[in-house]
């Protein structure tokens, strides 16, 4: 239980911020804003949605609950990622927040909290 508790102070401040500068992004988006975001911000991101995600789980060792938030937190990353490579990335940062909000979802997180 006290793990929850220490996750959901520690990480999920930090997943809502990430979001909230995500949408900034998508707002206001270029490349050196995106390759900025991937940089300095998507690998902190990242290890606390990780991290957050294996908070959920039921009991001492990872399940399918873990492993679902580790599967749409790696999809987000691989969409993200996928940003910095394309042509026309606006088209691609559709998929990147469909990514972001289905982890939003499955961890129950309000991002407006």
């Amino acid at each position: 239980m006290s793990t929850k508790l220490t996750a959901r102070k520690r990480y999920l401040p930090r997943i809502i911020e990430g979001y909230k500068l995500f949408q900034e992004l998508l707002s206001d988006s270029s490349i050196d804003k995106i390759e900025y975001f991937s940089t300095n911000e998507l690998p902190g991101l990242k290890r606390a949605m990780n991290l957050y995600g294996a908070s959920l789980r039921k009991g001492e060792v990872p399940d399918e609950i873990s492993r679902e938030a580790e599967q749409l937190t790696t999809s987000f990353e691989a969409s993200f990622l996928r940003l910095t490579k394309a042509k026309d990335f606006r088209d691609d940062l559709k998929a990147v927040d469909t990514a972001f909000k289905a982890y939003l979802s499955f961890a129950k997180i309000d991002p407006s909290s």
